[in-house]
């Protein structure tokens, strides 16, 4: 089983100049090999690479998301990545 948590408010979303730094937290033993942070500013997608830490029973996967790039209004969503298997996951949940 997988946990996974994440909002559009701190501590997930942080504004710090002109990046937003986009976190999200998993937990369970069916833990993904990569994490994405999948975002479209400028309607190229771009795939960027989450980096992972372990905190409090958990993992937190971080990534950076600038905003000096692309249209005003930032959507973005998380791709995670098995060996035989991917899944997204976004404000409504994993899909």
């Amino acid at each position: 089983m997988l946990n996974a948590w994440h909002q559009p408010v701190p501590p997930f979303v942080v504004k710090k100049g002109q990046r937003l730094d986009i976190t999200l937290w998993l937990q369970g033993n069916d833990l993904p090999e990569r994490v994405f942070l999948r975002a479209e500013p400028d309607n190229e997608e771009w795939l960027l690479i989450m980096k992972a830490h372990s905190a409090e029973g958990r993992w937190r996967y971080q990534a950076s998301l600038t905003l000096n790039e692309g249209e005003a209004t930032r959507r973005y969503c998380f791709k995670l990545v098995w060996a035989d298997r991917q899944q997204w996951f976004g404000l409504r949940g994993g899909r």
